[in-house]
């Protein structure tokens, strides 16, 4: 939404609750404020904290019998948060909570429910003090309660409102939360800050998949996901993550010796520049993975080679995935793009008759040309990641030069291009494909029986 938007729901809600309990206790923080802040034209989220015991749930409820939200909120009673729309702004989710105070240790007495606090302490619960201005909707007052946020929006500097080690602490998930906020801002993590997070980074164990998950989509498809995965990697919250990108810490590529993980945070750079998909981005940063398990030394010459590094690659890609739990089209398209990144140069493939036939399995298994331009998008970026001295003769432009003939030629071998070129095969497939799965008769009609039923002396029809 537009903050003008956000400003329409806060002056409605205004005149709702006038010469209510919930006069002067409802505010809005987080998000909206932060982006209104920041001079951002959009608003993502508008979060609702009320200073009142369950404030949360008791709003929600009241907003419903009044009959002005679109349906029964949605409740999280242990948690005291609810979530609804207005019907007046029925295209907007709303949240609301209690404000807080103390610490949230899962353990009996310590429910989020019963740990009601004033907005004071409420902020010193936030993750960053840029995330702590408080909006009042009564008085339209903003409120700084750290006395740290609208500074350090000002200074263009990351600091958590209260110590870091306890702010990690409570939540190790906030260690992905700030390099997200500092990728996507392009704002330094302070020493005592990095310091924390590498300290609290094993707490990330018990955190949920899915919360991981949702922070490194929104790393990967920001503007800086080459520095994400770099601060993950100096913060120690990598191998919490994605455990096997921690053995391209000291394995080595190319003549130089480079480590493999600073080559793949380079080539996730070029990738991220020529392509805002989540599936081109992750396979760049995890393509040659496959490389760390398949190394084979000639122990004549010492020349380094990685046979089948593709496939292996692509199933540690599917593995990797599979546990943060990404969905399934997402692991499927970035495995695609992990097992075929590599197309043999001239030096591997002798001849143009092979290199063609190549090309049109590739088109199978592309299905599209679409598809294939991404991967090719993909293979662009690892070209340029890799160091001039050490660049293969590759076949980039060939490959798109030579698809595009085909398809204008009729030889291409993509799905489409070869039903409407000649149908009768595919047709043909899919009548052997039913007769596969029909079961086999002999000419009488009847099932014809593989094995002799075994004689049983006490069945005379056996």
């Amino acid at each position: 939404m537009t903050v003008q938007e956000f400003h329409n729901i806060i002056d409605w809600l205004r005149g709702i609750i006038a010469g209510t309990p919930f006069e002067g206790k409802v505010y809005a923080v987080g998000g909206c404020t932060r982006d209104e802040a920041l001079g951002r034209p959009e608003i993502k989220d508008v979060d609702l904290a009320v200073e009142l015991p369950n404030g949360g749930l008791r709003l929600a409820e009241w907003l419903w019998q009044q009959g002005l939200t679109t349906n029964t909120p949605t409740t999280f009673p242990r948690y005291g948060t609810a979530m609804l729309r207005f019907r007046a702004f029925p295209d907007d989710e709303i949240e609301l909570v209690q404000t807080r105070c103390g610490k949230y240790s899962g353990i009996e007495g310590s429910d989020p429910a019963e740990m009601f606090g004033p907005v004071n302490g409420d902020s010193r619960l936030r993750d960053l003090s840029i995330n702590s201005i408080y909006l009042n909707v009564s008085t339209g007052k903003l409120i700084d309660p750290s006395g740290r946020a609208l500074d350090d929006i000002a200074a263009r500097r990351l600091r958590t409102p209260d110590d870091p080690m306890r702010v990690f602490e409570d939540d190790p998930v906030r260690i992905l939360r700030v390099i997200r906020f500092a990728t996507a801002l392009g704002w330094e993590i302070p020493d005592d800050m990095m310091e924390a997070m590498e300290a609290n980074a094993p707490g990330l164990r018990a955190i949920k998949v899915e919360r991981i998950r949702q922070e490194v989509e929104k790393m990967f498809t920001g503007p800086d996901p080459e520095r994400a995965l770099d601060l993950m990697n100096r913060s120690h919250a990598l191998g919490y993550v994605f455990p096997d990108l921690c053995r391209a810490r000291t394995f080595t590529v190319g003549n130089s010796g480079r480590p493999l993980i600073d080559y793949l945070g380079t080539a996730l750079g070029h990738a991220a520049r020529r392509d805002k998909r989540l599936s081109v981005r992750l396979a760049a940063a995890l393509h040659d993975l496959g490389k760390v398990m398949s190394e084979n030394t000639d122990p004549k010459t010492g020349k380094r080679t990685y046979p089948d590094h593709e496939s292996r690659g692509a199933r540690l890609a599917r593995k990797l995935l599979g546990r943060l739990r990404f969905d399934s089209p997402i692991v499927r398209e970035t495995v695609f793009l992990v097992g075929h990144h590599h197309f043999p140069g001239p030096d591997e493939l002798k001849s143009d008759e092979r290199a063609r036939n190549r090309l049109r399995r590739l088109q199978t298994e592309c299905r599209s040309p679409e598809r294939l331009e991404r991967l090719l998008t993909l293979m662009e970026a690892l070209r340029d990641a890799t160091p001039e001295d050490e660049r293969r003769p590759d076949r980039i432009e060939w490959l798109r030069r030579t698809s595009r003939e085909m398809q204008s030629s009729g030889l291409s071998a993509f799905a489409n291009d070869l039903a409407a070129a000649d149908p009768t095969p595919q047709k043909a497939a899919q009548d052997t494909a039913k007769a596969k799965g029909r079961k086999r008769t002999h000419r009488g009609g009847r099932r014809k029986r593989r094995h002799p039923r075994p004689h049983n002396p006490q069945n005379p029809k056996a």
